[in-house]
């Protein structure tokens, strides 16, 4: 639960330590791993939520989501249900619930943080200092990938591990950190983002589509343009605004259902680390790659961040 010690080093810990081990013995309760993470991370519920420290941006994104969705169902959900047919309402706040739930979930999921190693395991992968090797060669699917050791958390990152600057953890199947949902995206909730990202565009699409359709209908009742845009000024306004939103997002959901289906990571893409036809990550069928990454297994969380700390002395 410590930052890693190199070999020769000694670890004393800080006044605040001692006085929450005082605490924790006195009460006989087990101080929890989360309280000591040592990543930029804000962690809540007692460890049941981890995300990113820059929930602001978070904050920014779902109110920008909250304001057009209420906007929608306020002045133009009525006008679909009575003129067209209730089921689009319906239907666009299906989407919406969606997209909300996926936000959320990607958000607050493990990205799939790998642990730091503990004094006691970086002294034992150090052995000799100075003679540890920066990079290791490991075998995938006949192909040889580099693993590469973490100064930051003493360890060597898996096949598709990256170390993100902004949480300062290795994640693993690191895709990229994104201030939107705030959080890394990665091994353990790329599904629930590529899923938010189809979702939005979905009820975006949807959105653009009904605001349209009622200004056009106004004006085949015999209004003008502008007289339309007088009795539904809202029309307008969601129509920019979602327009906006669809070519932003839906260029994102095109592009990460791309990946998906070529078994890549945004990381790999950007560094030219495998092609989509060269990947030892492929099976081979496109559809077979989307459907892995969108319902294959994704491994349980390593952080236990609810199990009790095992102070090393």
């Amino acid at each position: 639960a410590k930052p890693a010690a190199r070999p020769g080093s000694t670890w004393e810990p800080s006044c605040e330590e001692q006085r929450m081990r005082t605490q924790y013995n006195r009460v006989g309760e087990a101080m929890k791993r989360w309280r000591e993470f040592p990543g930029n991370n804000t962690i809540c519920l007692d460890g049941r939520v981890i995300t990113s420290a820059d929930w602001g941006t978070f904050a920014y994104s779902l109110s920008i989501v909250l304001v057009v969705c209420v906007l929608y169902f306020v002045f133009e959900a009525p006008y679909m249900a009575t003129h067209v047919s209730a089921a689009i309402p319906v239907a666009e706040a299906y989407c919406v619930l969606l997209l909300l739930f996926f936000l959320f979930r990607t958000s607050w999921t493990d990205p799939g943080i790998i642990p730091r190693a503990s004094a006691t395991e970086s002294f034992n992968l150090w052995g000799d200092i100075g003679t540890l090797q920066r990079n290791k060669d490991a075998m995938v699917r006949g192909q040889i990938v580099k693993l590469k050791y973490c100064l930051t958390c003493n360890i060597y990152r898996p096949p598709r591990a990256s170390h993100c600057s902004t949480c300062n953890n290795c994640v693993d199947g690191f895709d990229h950190h994104c201030p939107w949902v705030g959080n890394c995206v990665g091994a353990r909730n790329y599904r629930h983002f590529v899923a938010f990202l189809l979702s939005t565009t979905t009820a975006v699409g949807g959105i653009v589509a009904c605001s349209i359709y009622h200004l056009v209908a106004l004006t085949q009742d015999g209004d003008s343009f502008t007289s339309a845009l007088g009795k539904s000024p809202v029309s307008l306004i969601l129509t920019i605004i979602c327009t906006m939103l669809l070519w932003m997002v839906g260029g994102m959901a095109c592009y990460h259902t791309a990946l998906a289906m070529s078994s890549m990571t945004t990381n790999e893409q950007l560094k030219l680390t495998h092609t989509a036809f060269t990947s030892p990550y492929s099976s081979g069928s496109m559809i077979g790659n989307f459907l892995r990454t969108m319902f294959g297994p994704r491994g349980p969380s390593t952080l236990l961040l609810r199990e009790p700390i095992d102070f090393e002395v």
